[in-house]
Formats: C-alpha cells, structure tokens, sequence
C-alpha cells in the first residue's frame, strides 16, 4: 500500500498529460501536438520505475 501511496504523484501527472492530449486531438484539433507529451511520459515512466526500484531495495533490507 506505501508503494501505491508513492506513485500517486505520478499517476496524478500521467493523468494531466493525458487529459491535455485528449484537449488537442478532440477540442483543438491537431493530432500532431500529442507528440510534445512523449518526452514527458518518458520522465514519468522513469520516475515511477525508480520509485519502485528504490522502495523495493529498501524493503529488501
């Protein structure tokens, strides 16, 4: 459960990111903005995986 309670920043972000690509693509109309979110998931899906890494090592001790 502490794990879940460390990656809710993440998954609030994720869910940001996501609601402004679905913003461009059905609001705005230009699909080809939802390509400047790529990057930004790339830092969540490290920040999440180093997250895990991290609490997992230190529930190994």
């Amino acid at each position: 459960m502490e794990m879940l309670r460390d990656l809710l920043p993440v998954a609030a972000i994720a869910v940001v990111l996501v609601t402004m690509a679905m913003v461009d693509v059905f609001i705005i109309g230009e699909p080809l903005r939802i390509i400047s979110t790529v990057p930004m998931l790339l830092v969540l899906v490290l920040w999440g995986a180093a997250t895990i890494r991290t609490r997992s090592a230190s529930n190994a001790r």
